[in-house]
């Protein structure tokens, strides 16, 4: 008699033949695992992340900016007499400024003392500019040539032309004034003091 239905035989055979049928994936299953992996790598890209900024935009005014290299300086007498000339000084001023007007503008640099000594005039004597920024600055010129004498009232000592083009307004250079004393009359011993202020102007 053969085995009964339900024998651990019966069971044996049936398994071994059922078990790869059911666990085997299909093709139509591979598929859909492939479009939701893929689904889900594309939602992974599409995010995005973002930072901002508040910009704050800045216009530097108009600057005006005079310097000069020796400081206070002295003028000596070898002969104290009427028509004597003292010796020199030699002093470069730095000039600079970003707001000058494009059309001409005489004075630009001015000179005036304020404590005039009796029997001495002071002389300037403006030498050749030299631009220290970039080609197309503003370049000055001497407003007269030779020595100028300055005293209580301002003199002009360099002009600006007119000027043109991106650096039309913008000065960055350095002039040279040569001062020195004359006597207008005999001059007695000791010392004269006298303050020079020279001054830079945009208008």
């Amino acid at each position: 008699m053969g085995p009964r239905s339900g024998s651990p035989a019966t069971e044996t055979r049936a398994s071994v033949g059922s078990v790869p049928r059911r666990c085997a994936p299909t093709r139509a299953g591979a598929a859909v695992l492939l479009i939701l992996a893929l689904g889900l790598s594309a939602d992974v890209w599409a995010d995005s992340a973002q930072t901002s900024h508040d910009v704050s935009v800045v216009v530097v005014k108009s600057a005006l900016s005079i310097t000069d290299d020796t400081g206070n300086f002295s003028l000596t007498f070898d002969r104290a007499v009427a028509g004597a000339s003292s010796s020199t000084q030699t002093v470069n001023y730095r000039v600079m400024g970003n707001g000058f007007p494009t059309g001409a503008l005489p004075g630009v640099i001015s000179a005036v003392v304020a404590n005039p000594a009796n029997g001495i005039e002071l002389k300037a004597d403006v030498g050749p500019f030299v631009n220290n920024g970039t080609e197309g600055d503003i370049v000055l010129q001497e407003a007269a040539s030779g020595d100028q004498g300055v005293g209580v009232t301002s003199v002009p000592l360099a002009n600006k032309g007119s000027t043109a083009g991106t650096q039309a307004r913008v000065l960055n250079g350095t002039i040279p004034v040569t001062w020195k004393a004359n006597a207008t009359q005999d001059l007695s011993s000791g010392e004269y003091p006298l303050t020079v202020t020279v001054t830079l102007k945009d208008a």
